[in-house]
């Protein structure tokens, strides 16, 4: 992509001075969501559909912590939750024109990667997605704040990704090779969390 990469998200963690990022909870409640405004509405209301997204971009300051970094918590992970993720990762994406969101910028608190999946035409959720062994296949890339609250930082990442993770809606995990914006979405999810929550996943 030549003009740049417009993701909600940022590869690498730490201040400007280069001190280490500090670790927060996931979500500012430490509960699996944080409650939105359209939480308010049914979904069969039409209201809800005005409603704006109260997406929170990562700007690479902080990494993320959470008590759900363990196989035994994302396996248990309900439909309802799944779907309930799926829209608010779609409104953001739709809202501000971006194909990856992570989890914590939707006020989910779990270790998930939500990725434009052109065959269902909606966000496809990654949760817990583990890098394996691949060849490397660096390309620079201008990453971008969605809400443009943030300057653009330059960043080198796999152009692609030979990525194990669980998908949303599902008991058994998968492994596929991912390119291009999926692949650089995964590994910026991997720089957001701390390394705290990879070491009980990996």
């Amino acid at each position: 992509m030549s003009g740049g990469f417009a993701l909600g998200s940022w590869l690498g963690g730490g201040g400007a001075d280069g001190d280490a990022a500090a670790v927060v909870p996931a979500t500012r409640s430490g509960a699996i969501f944080d409650e939105w405004a359209l939480d308010g509405f049914s979904a069969f209301d039409a209201a809800r559909d005005e409603v704006a997204p109260e997406c929170r971009w990562w700007n690479g300051t902080v990494q993320y912590e959470s008590p759900i970094c363990s196989h035994f918590s994302l396996s248990r992970i309900g439909a309802s939750s799944v779907d309930r993720a799926v829209d608010r990762a779609s409104r953001c994406a739709a809202a501000y024109e971006t194909e990856c969101v992570l989890a914590p910028e939707i006020g989910l608190g779990i270790p998930a990667a939500f990725v434009y999946d052109e065959a269902m035409a909606t966000m496809a959720m990654l949760i817990a997605p583990r890098l394996l062994p691949h060849p490397s296949d660096p390309v620079p890339l201008l990453v971008q704040d969605p809400a443009e609250e943030a300057p653009h930082r330059a960043v080198t990442l796999n152009r692609t990704a030979h990525v194990e993770f669980l998908p949303g809606g599902k008991r058994a995990p998968v492994t596929e090779v991912l390119a291009n914006a999926s692949a650089w979405c995964v590994q910026l999810l991997r720089a957001a969390f701390a390394p705290s929550c990879w070491a009980n996943l990996d």
